[in-house]
């Protein structure tokens, strides 16, 4: 089992574009929805802002973000925002394919999807993955500490879910399912495939 060194905080990660460039579009494209009960001025300025893939910004504006999609648009649903993840995957995996994606490996392909969070969190959110059978693996995360909303976080940690899912089946064509579970600080997702 992978150990963790001290988390960062919240408040010294940032963010990769990349990661906010989906939901900003889903709240430029529903202005009608109540964002400003969820969002802060900040916030409020990078949505309406030039919003670059390659840009770093504030994990604490990327997790308050997130969270308001997810009560906005996802009406609190964990399944929808699973659903999201898989969308989410496809559309990183015509940027960052090549550096993922292996072929018939989905252990591979995950494993370098633990790289892929060090690209996209700058500072914070540790990641691993270990293999626990054939056909079954689990994949960690300790998020940065501090300030997050606690369902906020439960929230990505099931689009996390959807894109584990994706990326399995988009190694070799399996269809997988990721559990979630909560042994803090770490989220764990044990996905097993046939």
């Amino acid at each position: 089992m992978a150990t963790f060194g001290k988390k960062a905080s919240a408040r010294e990660v940032l963010v990769k574009g990349t990661v906010l460039l989906d939901y900003v579009r889903v709240i430029r494209t529903n202005p009608d929805r109540a964002w400003a009960k969820w969002l802060n001025p900040e916030d409020m300025e990078i949505i309406n802002g030039q919003v670059l893939a390659s840009g770093k910004y504030p994990f604490m504006s990327f997790c308050r973000i997130g969270h308001a999609v997810f009560k906005e648009i996802a009406q609190g649903n964990l399944e929808t925002v699973r659903g999201f993840g898989h969308f989410f995957i496809k559309g990183m995996m015509e940027v960052y394919g090549k550096a993922v994606l292996v072929p018939g490996d989905p252990f591979a392909t995950i494993d370098k999807f633990t790289q892929m969070y060090k690209v996209w969190l700058i500072g914070g959110g540790e990641t691993s993955m270990e293999k626990l059978g054939d056909k079954k693996l689990v994949f960690r995360i300790a998020p940065p500490d501090e300030g997050q909303l606690e369902e906020g976080t439960r929230a990505y940690m099931y689009q996390v879910a959807g894109q584990i899912e994706e990326l399995i089946h988009l190694a070799n064509g399996a269809t997988c399912r990721a559990e979630v579970f909560h042994n803090p600080p770490t989220w764990e997702f044990i996905a097993e495939w046939k």
